[in-house]
C-alpha cells in the first residue's frame, strides 16, 4: 500500500506558536439519541485544523502522543499502575488466540483510524485485534474487530461518547469492551447484524470473541491486577 505523502514536520513545529482555537467540545455521553458535549481539554494551537496526513507527520517529531479528532489535536495524559495492569492482563491473555487465529494485537501504542460523523479521529485504544490482512498500514489500523479501551477518571465520557460513536462506525468490528479499572465490570458492545447491542458482565462472566476463537473471562482480566 502506498504510503501518503505528509506536509513537512517543521512547518507543524511552527504553526504552534499561532493563537489557540476556540475550545472544542467532545461527545462525552451517548444515550439513545440524546448527546452532551464538553470542554475536558483544549486542542494544541494551530493556525487552521490539521488534515489527518499533516497530524501524522506532526506525531513523527512529537514527544508525546496525541489523539486527532476532526482536524483537532489532543494530548494524552498518562496512565495509573491499576490501568497499565488491567490492560497488560488484556493484552496477555489474547495475544496467543490472536496469533494462533492468523490475527495481529496491537497496545496503545498503535494507532487506529476510524470515520466521526464529519471527518476523521485517530485514537490510541488501550487494545485492539486486527484479522483483516490488507490492513497493512505501517502507521495506523483501520479495520480492528475488537477493541479495548480501560477506563479512567479522565477519559470515561470520552470512551463511553465519542469513541464509541467512532468505533461503531467501523465495518469490520465485532466488539468494543469498555473495561472498569476499579471493579469487575465489563460494558461489551457487540454488533447484532445491523444492530449494535450492550451487554453488562459484573462480578463474574465470560465476554465471547468470535474473530478470533475466543473468550476473555474477568478473572483473566483482573486476576493480575489485583495480586499483590
Amino acid at each position: 500500500m502506498e504510503t501518503p505523502q505528509a506536509a513537512d514536520p517543521q512547518r507543524h513545529r511552527e504553526r504552534l506558536r499561532f493563537r489557540r482555537p476556540e475550545q472544542r467540545g467532545r461527545v462525552q455521553e451517548v444515550g439513545g439519541s440524546v448527546m452532551s458535549t464538553a470542554a475536558v481539554e483544549e486542542p494544541l494551537s494551530f493556525e487552521e485544523p490539521l488534515s489527518f496526513d499533516e497530524f501524522l507527520a506532526l506525531e513523527e517529531v512529537a514527544e508525546r502522543k496525541y489523539e486527532y479528532v476532526d482536524g483537532y489535536v489532543y494530548a494524552l495524559a498518562g496512565a495509573w499502575r491499576r490501568h497499565n495492569d488491567v490492560a497488560a492482563s488484556i493484552f496477555l491473555r489474547l495475544g496467543q488466540e490472536a496469533v494462533g487465529h492468523g490475527c495481529r494485537i496491537y497496545g496503545s501504542d498503535m494507532l487506529l483510524k476510524a470515520a466521526s460523523a464529519v471527518g476523521e479521529v485517530g485514537y490510541y485504544p488501550d487494545v485492539h485485534i486486527v484479522c483483516d490482512r490488507t490492513d497493512q498500514h505501517e502507521r495506523y489500523s483501520e479495520r480492528p474487530c475488537i477493541i479495548v479501551e480501560v477506563l479512567s477518571d479522565s477519559t470515561k465520557r470520552i470512551d463511553r461518547g465519542e469513541k464509541l460513536l467512532a468505533y461503531t462506525r467501523i465495518a469490520s468490528l465485532e466488539a468494543y469492551l469498555i473495561v472498569s479499572q476499579d471493579q469487575r465490570r465489563v460494558e461489551r458492545h457487540w454488533r447484532d447484524g445491523d444492530e449494535w447491542q450492550l451487554e453488562l458482565i459484573v462480578g463474574e462472566g465470560v465476554i465471547p470473541l468470535p474473530c478470533i476463537g475466543g473468550e476473555l473471562s474477568l478473572d483473566d482480566i483482573y486476576g493480575r491486577a489485583t495480586e499483590g
